[in-house]
């Protein structure tokens, strides 16, 4: 309706790597979230990071404050036990939240694909 976002986010992930095996059997990807507050309150605004889509992950993510027109860049890390019937992309949706508004990042977990739990 032409009210303008109170804030952007965005996902992308870490360079580097698609995934780590990491020695306790788990799958690894790491992303950065980068979060901006367009609000020009003079309040911090609080944001929450949920994860949905990817059942019996270990999510790795601070919720966070921001001042008005900051940005930041955090890191959100997820974890899977690797299993023999896990695919090699897994869809899944970052969900970050405002007091007023959330938005829904549409994202990809990566893995071998049909990996048992040895590492390389």
């Amino acid at each position: 309706m032409g009210a303008r976002a109170p804030f952007d986010a965005a996902v992308q992930r870490a360079p580097g790597s698609l995934f780590t095996l990491d020695a306790d059997g788990f799958v690894r990807n790491t992303y950065l979230l980068r979060i901006t507050n367009k609000d020009a309150s003079a309040e911090p605004v609080p944001f929450h990071i949920q994860v949905q889509g990817l059942s019996d992950a270990q999510i790795l993510v601070q919720d966070i404050s921001l001042a008005t027109t900051e940005s930041r860049t955090v890191p959100l890390i997820i974890r899977i036990k690797a299993r023999s019937d896990l695919p090699r992309t897994i869809p899944f949706e970052v969900t970050v939240a405002s007091p007023t508004k959330h938005v829904e990042i549409d994202a990809t977990f990566k893995t071998e694909g049909h990996i048992g739990t040895d590492s390389k």
